[in-house]
């Protein structure tokens, strides 16, 4: 049975080339130094509630990084296994 969470099933997940994977991990992380000081900013105004907005904000976008990442790299890994059986 296939089971997302393996580092092998990430092959047949996504087809795009690691291109897009590498577009998508830079605007999340950018995404995510962003909301980080806007997190700061609002500590420091004491406004809770957009604190709280921009952690969460934060957290999806490292998650995001994390899954283009592992995206790239498997589209890098098939790739090269297409190139060797050129």
């Amino acid at each position: 049975m296939h089971d997302a969470r393996t580092e092998k099933s990430d092959e047949f997940v996504s087809r795009e080339p690691p291109e897009v994977h590498a577009l998508g991990c830079f605007v999340h992380g950018a995404l995510t130094a962003l909301h980080v000081l806007g997190a700061v900013y609002n500590y420091r105004r004491r406004n809770r509630w957009d604190l709280v907005a921009h952690i969460a904000a934060a957290l999806y976008d490292a998650r995001s990084v994390r899954h283009h990442y592992r995206m790239e790299q498997a589209a890098l890994r098939r790739r090269a296994d297409f190139a060797l059986r050129r």
